[in-house]
This record gives structure tokens, C-alpha cells and sequence, in this order.
């Protein structure tokens, strides 16, 4: 009864963000929160190669040193039709990574380690963030469906795992058939690697549930869609494109920096001091 409650409710939201996601009009707005609000709906944040063209054709650099060497590079590569919205979410990987780290040691919230809000977030930048959430809630429910019957046959573990994916594979194609038929998706933003990473976190959320429980695979699968939630709407935030593209050298240093700072804490977790806050308080006293 549960489980049937549970799918229920997946199934419900994922035909939410499917019917609601491509229907919603977003105000027109200009300035640079305008790519944070469309990423929600739009793929690449609604940004678009030649805006970030433009970006780069804003700024004039002198002739190659050893510190505009990255900057000197990345305009050779887009002269030769290098994509920069592929350069943007290049030099991105390291920050989003570091956020990770940050989640962890600093916050105390545990996801699926530094590569899957990597990717996620990929996925949503490619996808946008409603539909790569439909599209992930879609793909968990198809998952559990494929689990709980392929459990009553007797199969090896990994074979089990590939006919899950099996069913998840020609279920998702046909979804997107109908879904461009009825208008429930924009087919052209969804790709092969973006179905793949929803798919690899999918496995991961089913995993943790069958060896630690529904709770902790909850909070994990939770933390890990918020920290892509969040690099997304980085991703797609102009001025943080501005200083990635034109600035590439500091920014880099700066996530360098920041990295090794986070390797170098030792304090308490933020939620570690809710947790700990009677002892805090008693050890003042006794002082």
C-alpha cells in the first residue's frame, strides 16, 4: 500500500511538470536575472551561443602572455566554432564540484558525492530545470515499477539491472513520442547524455533505498537535485557568465582557492550546531 501510495505521487508530479513546464510563459524580462529565469523552462539557461558570442566580441585582448593564455585560447576556440556555451559549462565543473564539497563539510548535507551534481546539473542546463525534473521523477517511477516486478522473478542482480533499463529506455522514447505529439515536451531539448545522468541518478536513489532506507536515499537524492537546482541557475546568471568567459584565469584561481579551503575545515557543520546546541550552551555555562 505504500509503495502504490508512492508511485502515485511520483507519477502525479512528473505529469505536473510535463503538462505545466512547457505551457508556462515566463514575464519578459531583461537585465541579468532574466537567463536565471528562463532556465527554468529553457534549455542553456535561454542563452544562446551567439549572446555569449557577444560577450566575448566585447572585450579586446592584447596579444598572447602567459597570463591571458586561457582567455587568448578560448577565443581561438570559439574562432573555430568551438560552441561557448560548452566552454561556459567546462570551466563550470570545478565550481559546482567545490559546491559539493561545501554541502557536505561545511553544511552537513550528503548527496551523491562531487561527479552526480555534476552531472545533473548538466542535464538540467541542457534540459531545464522543470522538464529535468519531470523527466527525472518520470524515470525513478519507471525504475521502481521495473524493481519491484522484475524482484518477484528469479534473476541475477546485474541482469535485473539491465532489463530495468530496458524498460526504462523504451519507456522514456515512447514518452517522448507522445510527449511531442501533445505538446507535453519540447523534444528538441532533451538529449541522450541528459536521459543518461537522470538514469545513473535514478539507480543511485533505488540503490540507497534497498541498502540504507527510503529517509536517507531521500535526503541524498534531495540535496543532490537541490546543489543542480542551484548551479543551474549559476550557470545561467549573466554576470557569472560575463566573469567565467571574459575573467577565466581569476575565476579559476578563485575555485582553486576556495577548494582548498574547504579541504581545510575543521569545524562544526551547520547542522551539526542544532544538533549539538544543548552541549554549545552547557560548556558556555560551566566557562
Amino acid at each position: 500500500m505504500k509503495f502504490q501510495f508512492k508511485l502515485a505521487a511520483i507519477f502525479s508530479l512528473a505529469i505536473l511538470f510535463f503538462i505545466g513546464g512547457p505551457n508556462v510563459t515566463l514575464a519578459q524580462t531583461n537585465g541579468p536575472m532574466s537567463g536565471v529565469r528562463k532556465s527554468f523552462l529553457h534549455n542553456y539557461g535561454g542563452t544562446s551561443a551567439m549572446e555569449l558570442e557577444y560577450i566575448l566580441d566585447k572585450q579586446e585582448i592584447d596579444q598572447f602572455t602567459l597570463i591571458n593564455s586561457i582567455k587568448y585560447t578560448i577565443r581561438q576556440a570559439v574562432n573555430q566554432k568551438v560552441d561557448p556555451t560548452t566552454i561556459l559549462i567546462l570551466f563550470s565543473l570545478p565550481l559546482i564540484g567545490t559546491l559539493s564539497d561545501v554541502l557536505h563539510y561545511m553544511i552537513g548535507l550528503k548527496g551523491y558525492g562531487i561527479y552526480m551534481p555534476t552531472m545533473i546539473a548538466a542535464a538540467f542546463w541542457s534540459v531545464g530545470i522543470v522538464g529535468g525534473l519531470g523527466l527525472f521523477i518520470f524515470i525513478l517511477a519507471l525504475s521502481l515499477i521495473a524493481r519491484n516486478f522484475l524482484y518477484k522473478v528469479k534473476l541475477h542482480y546485474w541482469p535485473r539491472r539491465s532489463i530495468s533499463l530496458w524498460v526504462v529506455v523504451l519507456a522514456v522514447f515512447l514518452f517522448l513520442g507522445l510527449g511531442a505529439k501533445f505538446l507535453l515536451i519540447i523534444p528538441g531539448y532533451v538529449t541522450a547524455f541528459s536521459i543518461l545522468f537522470l538514469i545513473l541518478l535514478s539507480e543511485e536513489h533505488i540503490s540507497t533505498q534497498r541498502r540504507k532506507g527510503f529517509r536517507v536515499a531521500l535526503r541524498r537524492t534531495a540535496a543532490t537535485l537541490g546543489l543542480a537546482i542551484l548551479s543551474t541557475l549559476i550557470l545561467s546568471w549573466y554576470p557569472f557568465q560575463k566573469v567565467v568567459l571574459l575573467h577565466p584565469e581569476p575565476f579559476l584561481i578563485f575555485v582553486l582557492g576556495l577548494g582548498f579551503i574547504v579541504g581545510r575545515y575543521t569545524g562544526f557543520r551547520l547542522l551539526e550546531y542544532g544538533r549539538f546546541r544543548s552541549a554549545l550552551r552547557r560548556e558556555e555555562e560551566e566557562e
